[in-house]
């Protein structure tokens, strides 16, 4: 009951109950499995197209993970990747999601003659990896294509500083930043007058 209502933002009352035993079983589930998931291969990554307003061209895919439990089903990021956040495991996801993701396009360039770019979701933690901005020019070199990284809002927003420092460091290295899922939770492009 503590930590749902500090995750709910704090100041808040829960209570323990049946319906909250059962998430934190089906937490703890997933956090065991985990680990094997990503060294056996049961991640997966679906590609939403990113379009260029100018041409309305695919320009590009946007790489979402997703995990395919054998009890659980088919599991999205909101159901498994906090838990990876709240250890080092998230360091190996966001790895495997990289690599993954800038192997499969490169062979979709490869098959079409083509010159799509793949955009990557990492966690604010893999942001602080010092490292980082060699290791997606290392990918990029290796399968010919420009990899553009993404945060979400909600993490942004959590640690502003380190943000904006880490977007400098990749933008500085000729990398590609956005901020994801922007107006969702802070912030918005509404304007009050």
């Amino acid at each position: 009951a503590m930590y749902a209502a500090k995750r709910s933002g704090g100041s808040l009352v829960r209570f323990h109950s049946q319906p909250v035993n059962a998430r934190l079983v089906h937490r703890r589930a997933l956090a065991d499995a985990l680990p094997e998931a990503i060294r056996s291969g049961s991640l997966h990554l679906d590609f939403q197209p990113v379009v260029s307003l100018d041409s309305l061209c695919i320009v590009g895919f946007e790489a979402l993970v997703r995990w395919d439990h054998p009890v659980f089903g088919l599991l999205g990021p909101d159901d498994f990747v906090p838990i990876a956040e709240e250890s080092a495991l998230i360091l190996g996801l966001d790895e495997w999601v990289l690599a993954s993701a800038a192997s499969q396009i490169a062979s979709w360039n490869v098959a079409a003659d083509g010159r799509l770019d793949v955009w990557v979701n990492l966690s604010a933690r893999s942001l602080t990896r010092s490292d980082l901005a060699d290791r997606i020019l290392e990918l990029q070199n290796e399968f010919g294509l420009r990899i553009g990284v993404e945060l979400t809002e909600r993490d942004g927003f959590a640690s502003p500083a380190q943000a904006e420092h880490a977007f400098a460091r990749l933008r500085s290295a000729g990398i590609n930043v956005a901020l994801d899922d922007f107006g969702t939770g802070r912030s918005s492009l509404f304007r009050a007058v």
